[in-house]
């Protein structure tokens, strides 16, 4: 049998696995099928990335980081704004709950 690509072994998951596949790389991938999938190939793309390029990918999402960060401090940021960004805003509120993060309209 052909050696499937990752990619490819994607395609064939159904939303529930791509769900595990996104939790094991540590991140939240969106609900929908197509978002999993885009999630998944874009984190991926991440894990390959040296450093630098990874500190490139921070600033262009306006990620405060620290001077000398290392490899998967960058990598672990850049999921967690990634993963905010596919929260809806319910999921997003119970993450910060769940963190102890006040909400915006808390701070009055």
């Amino acid at each position: 049998s052909e050696q499937l690509t990752e990619e490819e072994r994607w395609l064939s998951l159904s939303v529930e696995e791509l769900r595990a596949e996104v939790e094991r790389r540590g991140f939240f991938g969106g609900m929908s099928r197509e978002r999993l999938l885009e999630s998944l190939q874009e984190v991926k793309r991440w894990e390959h990335l040296s450093a630098k390029e990874l500190r490139a990918e921070c600033s262009k999402r306006a990620l405060a980081i620290d001077a000398n960060p290392d490899r998967e401090d960058l990598l672990t940021e850049l999921k967690q704004d990634f993963s905010w960004e596919n929260m809806e805003e319910g999921e997003l509120r119970e993450e910060c709950l769940g963190r102890g993060i006040p909400l915006p309209e808390d701070a009055e």
